[in-house]
């Protein structure tokens, strides 16, 4: 009996951990190329749901990867994006992307000790002051993805039932290699 060999993807923490940051850059750049094909008044308008619009939903998106970016980097705050952005809505979207970028950019070029290490983070959380950034960073990543799921729910609320697929599974399949 013929027995083929089986090449199986590097399953270790900082590879997952790799492959989710690409993955949240290539679902953000999908969504935002999306959502710029849409009237700006469809994704300003009013919609039940935690931010009331697509608009600010990415704006709590950007401003929280950018938030636990600097923690995980910096080890300080930023500046809240979220209260601070005055910006047009190509900016936002510029932003977002950008954002996601620079997330994943950084996650590539960190080693696994560099993940596992402890981040010392603001006691306002209720938190222990250190996490290991691996944590931060899988917390970053499932954060956005539940809210660009949200973005997809709320387009259906104003109408847009064409959203890109941004599952998971699809970007390994199918995503990462084009």
């Amino acid at each position: 009996m013929l027995q083929t060999l089986q090449i199986l993807p590097e399953t270790s923490m900082g590879a997952m951990l790799r492959d989710y940051a690409a993955f949240n850059e290539w679902a953000t750049k999908r969504l935002i190329v999306w959502l710029k094909g849409k009237p700006a008044s469809i994704v300003e308008a009013h919609v039940n749901s935690s931010f009331y619009s697509l608009r600010n939903t990415l704006l709590h998106i950007w401003a929280t990867e950018a938030h636990w970016f600097s923690w995980m980097v910096a080890g300080r705050e930023c500046v809240n994006i979220q209260q601070t952005f005055d910006g047009s809505l190509e900016e936002l979207y510029d932003g977002v992307l950008e954002q996601a970028e620079v997330l994943n950019e950084y996650v590539q070029s960190v080693d696994d000790d560099t993940l596992a290490a402890h981040c010392h983070i603001s006691e306002s959380y209720g938190m222990t002051p250190a996490r290991p950034r691996a944590q931060l960073l899988l917390h970053t990543l499932l954060h956005s993805m539940y809210h660009r799921g949200q973005l997809t729910s709320m387009g259906h609320q104003v109408g847009l039932h064409d959203a890109p697929m941004t599952d998971y599974l699809f970007f390994v399949l199918l995503g990462k290699h084009q």
